[in-house]
């Protein structure tokens, strides 16, 4: 019996592609807009949408990037925060080469 060959990947792995001032906060419960005030005082203009309600998470849009560590830093000091995250979305790239 021939041996099988394995197939070729003709396209470029997809890879995460992050998008600044745009994150991903998971939390404990739900929390009011006035608690989110109180966190994210200090961080400038944001927009805020509840994403997952079963576990929250919240995605937290930046117009001034805060950086992802100074963000983990303010916020996991709340024990209301789970995780805080960037928000990345997978894209796939078509490979430049023709067959």
């Amino acid at each position: 019996m021939p041996e099988r060959k394995k197939p070729i990947l003709t396209n470029v792995p997809i890879k995460p592609i992050a998008h600044r001032g745009d994150y991903i906060v998971g939390t404990e419960k739900e929390l009011s807009t006035e608690e989110w005030k109180q966190l994210l005082q200090g961080f400038g203009t944001y927009q805020l949408e509840l994403q997952i309600k079963m576990k929250p998470a919240y995605r937290i849009q930046f117009v001034v990037d805060p950086g992802l560590e100074t963000l983990k830093m303010e916020l996991k000091q709340n024990p209301s925060i789970r995780y805080v995250e960037t928000n990345a979305i997978l894209e796939k790239k078509n490979s430049t080469s023709n067959p």
